[in-house]
């Protein structure tokens, strides 16, 4: 009261109106740093940020790939091809690598590649990297559940195909290489993206054909995450692949209920039979959003990182490839008792 009479009414009005305004600057100031304080935490955790780097463009690694007209993927000793003439599932003798033919792109090398009738038409290195992986320690059946071998040497016994869902899937190379290993695999991307990858997989059919091993394309729509029919329905699936899916992070929220959905996150199943995962490879492009992904994104749907898979032994990959390409294995997050 004896502020308005000193100064008049409008004046402490105005004058309060300046001392909420500085401390709602304060407020927001100290939220700032706090905010900035704890991103910057998590984004230090995580491996390929420990050190400055710059990301290398998306057409470097496209140079590389957009003229190949196939691509030839090395088998480790722990990657066996079952032979479907077998009746216990023993393995056969064959060659060395798996070779991959890509569709003749040579009259079709301008405009921008990104448009989204062109999606499908070139191999990306996330993509190459993860078919290696898969050629190089193999997928074995064991109780139910997919697991790799990791090192182990052995000849499986398959209890049943184990079941590989890929998403956004391109070329499906990926797909391609778990099918030559004998899984049932579907892989899955827009709906228009479906010519050129049922293409390609009809070039290359006969690399499966004396196996288990299936290979088939079908259209999906990651808003459609809640869907009662298509293949998000059919799952849980043993295996998801997911390459080069994280460039724009508009998208993260979906693609991450569509990932949920795939492992049967919320589903009741026996963790003693079944542990569905993902392998997850991407480019590295924008490391905060990769991080926003990991940390906020996953979790958000009841899903974590298990491990970051070491490349170094994968043959036929750059330097580049190591540097700034990464793989993770993601898993239905645990909960404690």
């Amino acid at each position: 009261v004896g502020c308005r009479e000193a100064i008049g009414p409008g004046k402490a009005r105005r004058h309060a109106d300046r001392i909420s305004a500085m401390a709602d600057r304060g407020v927001k100031r100290q939220f700032c740093e706090d905010k900035v304080a704890a991103q910057t935490e998590f984004q230090e955790s995580l491996q390929w940020e420990k050190e400055e780097r710059s990301v290398p463009s998306d057409f470097e690694f496209y140079d590389c790939y957009a003229l190949l007209p196939k691509i030839e993927i090395p088998l480790g000793s722990h990657a066996v091809i079952p032979d479907a003439a077998e009746a216990e599932g023993n393995v056969a003798d064959r060659a060395l690598s798996i070779t991959i033919r890509m569709p003749d792109r040579s009259e079709n090398m301008h405009g921008d590649f990104l448009h989204t009738e062109r999606l499908g038409e070139v191999l990306w290195a996330s993509g190459h990297v993860l078919a290696a992986l898969l050629a190089t320690v193999g997928l074995e059946m064991r109780e139910g559940g997919t697991h790799f071998n990791a090192g182990r040497i052995g000849t499986p016994r398959w209890e049943r195909p184990p079941r590989v869902l890929e998403l956004g899937c391109g070329l499906a190379v990926p797909s391609m290489v778990a099918a030559c290993l004998g899984a049932a695999v579907v892989a899955t991307d827009i709906p228009e993206a479906g010519v050129r990858t049922q293409k390609c997989i009809d070039q290359n059919c006969t690399q499966w054909a004396a196996t288990p091993g299936s290979l088939s394309f079908e259209g999906l729509m990651w808003q459609d995450s809640a869907a009662d029919y298509g293949p998000l329905a059919d799952g849980p699936w043993d295996l998801v692949l997911a390459a080069d899916c994280l460039y724009d992070e508009s998208q993260h929220t979906q693609f991450c209920r569509v990932l949920a959905r795939a492992l049967g996150v919320g589903t009741p199943r026996d963790p003693d039979r079944h542990s569905p995962m993902a392998l997850l490879s991407f480019q590295q492009r924008v490391p905060g959003k990769e991080a926003r992904f990991i940390k906020l994104r996953l979790p958000e749907v009841g899903l974590e990182v298990v491990r970051q898979w070491p490349l170094q032994e994968i043959p036929g990959l750059s330097e580049a490839h190591l540097r700034y390409i990464s793989v993770l294995e993601v898993r239905p997050r645990m909960l404690s008792n």
